[in-house]
């Protein structure tokens, strides 16, 4: 509300009327009318020209921000999913995991259920000195493991003879046969039991 300077008093009207209680058109002027009037001076004394690139660069910034504002909402929104990956229980996510990992589809990625008679509450009570182990083999078409844990790797030696690993390439082998197709067709999630 702006303030009469002939009365000093109040009153419930814009500066472009008169004060209420006195009749006076003398006001007081505000900081947000002294900023309003100096913008509106300063507008009008510029040309159509200054105008437009005024309008242009104030578009610009507007743009700039809504991406900034974009960009940073997106990553607000990763972290989140990464958070509530994370917490997620790994009978959910495995199959996604391996369905990416091997690039095959949802369907064709098989997880088994993980045996319970390690678990502390399994029957009799009490720590049964032993947990199991997640596994993970991909085969082909043809039902040979190609790739994930303890899957042979194969390769080419020197003479161009096809050569295979079974031990993570420590040692190999020359294949007499030709080397299977590598092509992944379906991946098997198991678990291998391992004493403590």
């Amino acid at each position: 509300m702006p303030v009469c300077n002939k009365c000093n008093k109040f009153s419930n009207v814009l500066t472009v009327d008169v004060c209420e209680h006195c009749g006076a058109k003398d006001w007081a002027e505000s900081l947000r009318d002294k900023t309003l009037r100096e913008h509106s001076e300063r507008y009008a004394k510029m040309t159509p020209a200054q105008r437009a690139r005024s309008s242009q660069s104030l578009a610009a910034q507007g743009n700039k921000s809504g991406i900034a504002e974009t960009l940073g909402g997106l990553i607000i929104l990763g972290v989140l999913g990464l958070i509530v990956w994370s917490i997620l229980p790994d009978s959910w996510t495995d199959k996604i995991k391996c369905s990416m990992e091997y690039s095959v589809d949802l369907a064709q990625v098989h997880r088994n259920d993980k045996p319970t008679d390690c678990d502390f509450m399994h029957a009799p009570l009490g720590d049964k000195s032993c947990h199991y182990k997640k596994t993970v083999s991909a085969y082909n078409a043809a039902g040979d493991a190609v790739a994930g844990d303890d899957a042979p790797k194969y390769a080419k030696n020197t003479y161009g003879n096809t050569i295979v690993s079974y031990d993570e390439g420590k040692t190999w082998t020359v294949l007499d046969t030709p080397a299977p197709d590598l092509r992944i067709k379906s991946v098997e999630i198991g678990w291998t039991k391992v004493a403590d």
